[in-house]
């Protein structure tokens, strides 16, 4: 996949994430979409949707913002600074992987 797709690919998943967006979150996933951090795993759309809703549904915030982004065949490592309500800051490192279609089949979240 060429670099420019998967770049807008990743920036529509950062905003819709940053909106708290579940149905556009739910559209660029795969139905047999894989989610693994250092917290948790989940396996599947709804499984994966299920994480996603319980992250919105914390009492602080959280904003992912781009610090950079690698690129490979239809997959991207993307290094993340994480901001927690207003004050605690984690950066993470996404790497992600795309179906041909652009929907999304894999992410493993590494905080460092």
């Amino acid at each position: 996949m060429d670099p420019t797709r998967l770049e807008a690919l990743c920036r529509r998943y950062v905003e819709a994430f940053n909106d708290r967006d579940l149905e556009c979150l739910r559209l660029m996933l795969a139905p047999t979409v894989r989610l693994r951090d250092w917290e948790l795993s989940a396996d599947g759309l709804d499984d994966v949707m299920a994480q996603f809703s319980g992250l919105f549904a914390l009492p602080d915030p959280l904003t992912a913002r781009i610090l950079r982004l690698y690129f490979r065949e239809n997959g991207v490592a993307m290094e993340l600074e994480i901001t927690i309500g207003a004050i605690d800051v984690l950066n993470v490192v996404d790497l992600i992987d795309f179906m041909p279609d652009g929907r999304i089949s894999f992410i493993s979240a590494f905080k460092q």
